[in-house]
């Protein structure tokens, strides 16, 4: 029973593979690749077996970054989760699972000295989609951000 409080899981355990390739393409240019598949279970409780909720067992990700010098520096990245459990399923019991999704980020950067400029786009194609739900099943859903642009300033000291 939920009773607004923070209380921890049973013991949990994430099993799984993960898979990195890195190259770099000529001098200014690197790309990057990951998947993972994880399958996350309760290892004791009275949810022993059960998946972790809120935990996606696939998820991919690509990255090309730019760096040619003189301060400058760019990345574009797609990143993929799959289903998940809804936050508080934790009984395995709800038909549905919070839906796949993807984002397209990037970010372009300059550095002077001991400051950086930079533009970032999140969500660039503006799915609109969700991560979180802590609710019973189909509900409780946390919608996350659409389309994000930031232009930051930021001094080292």
């Amino acid at each position: 029973m939920f009773s607004g409080a923070n209380v921890n899981l049973d013991p949990t355990r994430r099993e799984g593979v993960e898979f990195r390739l890195s190259q770099t393409l000529g001098s200014a240019w690197r790309v990057q690749a990951s998947a993972q598949h994880v399958l996350p279970t309760f290892r004791g409780g009275p949810n022993s077996g059960n998946d972790i909720p809120l935990v996606a067992r696939n998820t991919f990700a690509a990255r090309l970054a730019w760096s040619p010098g003189n301060g400058h520096r760019g990345d574009i990245g797609w990143q993929w989760a799959d289903r998940q459990r809804y936050g508080n399923d934790f009984a395995n019991t709800c038909s549905t699972k919070i839906p796949a999704f993807d984002t397209l980020d990037a970010r372009y950067a300059w550095r002077q000295d001991k400051w950086e400029v930079a533009l970032v786009g999140n969500n660039l194609t503006d799915k609109h989609y969700f991560s979180t739900a802590y609710g019973a099943c189909r509900n409780g859903i946390y919608p996350d951000p659409g389309r994000l642009l930031q232009i930051t300033a930021r001094r080292d000291f």
